[in-house]
């Protein structure tokens, strides 16, 4: 995708200037005429830190979208010997959050609780865009990375399924 505009150097510094401007995830280039080019990215990286667990964003082009996968890792799953209850309600926890909201998070082989969750982003794909997306998202998640900190953190280790997931 490649969206052209020619004009003299001023008229292009005045159209990357102004506020109305479609600045995308895309690298603009200005040509010695003045022409202003946008080409898309092939991928899109970046990470961020929510609620003191660190978020992987990787897009890519797939036709004409972009697939934003977002991944993370918890932590890992506490040994029987170092929290038996704590162990056992993060397990319940996994579970009870698949019903609620899909395969969101998951135990890994080496026992380490992971997120995975993939938006697919039609285009435009801005940063307004990719930010609003991603936000509604750990806001809905919010209440269930808080529960996973408390136990990963020692604190009220309760059993049973009711105890296990968070309240909406």
């Amino acid at each position: 995708m490649a969206a052209h505009h020619s004009g003299t150097p001023n008229q292009t510094l005045g159209l990357l200037a102004r506020d109305t401007a479609p600045l995308l995830f895309d690298s603009i280039m200005v040509g010695p005429d003045g022409d202003i080019a946008h080409h898309a990215r092939e991928k899109l990286s970046f990470c961020f830190d929510f609620l003191g667990v660190t978020f992987n964003a990787d897009g890519r082009h797939t036709g004409d979208r972009l697939v934003m996968t977002l991944t993370a890792d918890l932590g890992p799953l506490p040994f029987s010997a170092e929290s038996a209850s704590a162990r056992h309600a993060i397990q319940e926890l996994v579970a009870a959050s698949a019903s609620a909201e899909g395969s969101v998070f998951s135990l890994a082989d080496d026992q380490t609780i992971r997120l995975f969750h993939s938006f697919d982003l039609f285009q435009p794909v801005s940063p307004v865009h990719v930010l609003t997306v991603v936000t509604e998202f750990l806001i809905r998640l919010k209440p269930w990375l808080a529960r996973f900190a408390e136990l990963l953190a020692g604190r009220s280790p309760h059993h049973g399924a009711a105890a296990a997931r968070p309240d909406r």
